[in-house]
């Protein structure tokens, strides 16, 4: 699950293979392969994989697309750590380093909803 964040833009997640929920404003939509969804600007957010692999594209619009990507890649790995750990391992302060660049807001740990 990726971190609640929130984007100065807005950001259209479609599903390639697999199925994932979005949490928008703490609202589910549930989202299979051939699905998508715009998450409107301003509007805290979360995403949660459903199946044992997903492959999405996600699209906004970025500053600078390597950070976008560094961003994209950092919250892509699934972590067996506790939320509790996370926070105290310091990726949250180095998660909003690289988000901040492109307008992301990080909000919240994995497992946050609005």
């Amino acid at each position: 699950m990726t971190p609640l964040h929130v984007h100065s833009e807005d950001e259209v997640v479609y599903v390639v293979e697999g199925a994932l929920t979005l949490f928008v404003n703490d609202e589910p939509i549930r989202l299979k392969a051939g699905d998508a969804f715009s998450a409107p600007r301003a509007a805290p957010h979360t995403l949660l994989v459903e199946s044992r692999e997903v492959r999405y594209l996600s699209a906004t619009v970025v500053r600078s697309a390597a950070r976008y990507e560094d961003f994209l890649r950092a919250v892509a790995v699934p972590s067996e750590e506790s939320s509790l750990s996370w926070q105290a391992s310091g990726d949250a302060s180095r998660l909003s380093a690289i988000a901040a660049p492109n307008g992301i807001d990080v909000l919240g740990e994995p497992g946050a909803v609005v």
